[in-house]
């Protein structure tokens, strides 16, 4: 299962869209705390079991639509 870190942004709201009409399991965590506890200052971050981070819009973007 992955994380997904936001702030319900548009760009947040987009990629939990893509997320759900793809039937992934994830965690969804709400608030910029959250992100910046991680030591990051842009959202979403998406966390993946193994460890590896996507940060921004455009790199969490990227990532959800090579689930496919």
């Amino acid at each position: 299962m992955i994380k997904l870190y936001h702030t319900n942004c548009p760009i947040c709201k987009a990629i939990e869209i893509k997320l759900k009409s793809l039937n992934i399991e994830y965690e969804s965590i709400e608030g910029a705390e959250n992100i910046i506890n991680l030591g990051f200052s842009s959202s979403p971050v998406i966390e993946c079991e193994d460890g590896t981070y996507y940060v921004g819009g455009a790199e969490c973007m990227k990532f959800v639509n090579s689930l496919n």
